[in-house]
């Protein structure tokens, strides 16, 4: 079901919605189930609720929301967090109405997604990134996070670029850089933050969810295949580290046959291998287990 989780005026004065899609299990048969917000990639721009493996996960006994956020030919960050932790938050005070557990929720991201989870995931309490639009009064807390490739630390990032640019992309623009490695990561970025990345230092900082860390976080579930040539896998490592020397419970996942993909060779569907692994991870931290005899 599609549902309006908050709203905003554009530059033209009218109202537009933010939207997500509602995915329940049969309530005879998994009554009250945890829920998992997937937030799409897409380098915060093109992502769209619609690439979801909703009824996927509503068969495995999960409540499954698929949100969309504002993108960058829209406004820059913090915007996108704050879409997200405003689709938290309805979520959370629906509850209720639409028989899920508001104690548990889970985020999972791909890509860009995967930044906005683990953004998510380490910035509970920061005023800045809450956002004033939406529901407000409630946690936007999560309490499991699954970050699929994501960025984290954009001065890490080896940039093909370091000059300002907006869409549309300039054909000449298009032409000098293209073809330099990491091309696609770094104007993603640089229209994330509004500019280059060296002239928003502020902004990154905000933006990586490292700088948020403490030993309050969530668990993480973290993938990121070694051969990625879009998002290099040191962006997860470092993620990592950061986690575990906080005590931080995270499982990591780093294969050295995987890329910057969901689906395994051959297919454009979410690889069920990686599904399953990410499914595993949510019930032992989202589902709460029978004490033991």
């Amino acid at each position: 079901m599609k549902i309006e989780y908050a709203s905003y005026v554009d530059s033209d004065g009218k109202r537009q919605s933010l939207l997500l899609d509602l995915y329940l299990p049969r309530w005879d048969t998994v009554p009250n189930p945890p829920l998992l917000v997937y937030i799409p990639g897409g380098g915060w721009l093109t992502g769209s609720r619609q690439e979801c493996p909703g009824a996927m996960i509503a068969r495995q006994g999960f409540a499954l929301a698929c949100i969309d956020y504002r993108h960058t030919d829209v406004a820059h960050f913090p915007t996108q967090i704050q879409d997200v932790k405003a689709a938290i938050r309805w979520l959370r005070s629906s509850a209720g109405q639409y028989h899920f557990d508001g104690d548990h929720i889970g985020a999972w991201g791909t890509s860009a997604g995967g930044h906005l989870s683990a953004l998510l995931g380490t910035s509970q309490g920061v005023p800045e990134l809450e956002g004033t639009s939406g529901v407000q009064g409630v946690s936007s807390a999560v309490q499991a996070v699954a970050d699929w490739y994501g960025p984290t630390d954009f001065n890490r990032l080896p940039l093909a670029f370091n000059e300002d640019v907006y869409l549309p992309v300039p054909d000449e623009f298009w032409a000098k850089y293209n073809e330099r490695p990491y091309y696609g990561i770094t104007l993603a970025v640089t229209l994330f933050m509004g500019g280059a990345v060296w002239k928003h230092q502020d902004r990154v900082a905000q933006a990586n969810p490292i700088t948020w860390v403490d030993p309050s976080d969530p668990p993480f579930f973290v993938f990121h295949g070694e051969p990625d040539n879009v998002v290099p896998v040191n962006q997860s490592d470092m993620l990592v580290g950061s986690l575990q020397a906080n005590g931080v419970p995270v499982e990591y996942y780093r294969p050295p046959d995987r890329g910057h993909s969901w689906a395994d060779a051959g297919s454009a569907e979410f690889s069920p291998t990686l599904v399953n692994m990410v499914l595993d991870f949510f019930t032992r931290y989202l589902k709460p287990q029978p004490p033991a005899k």
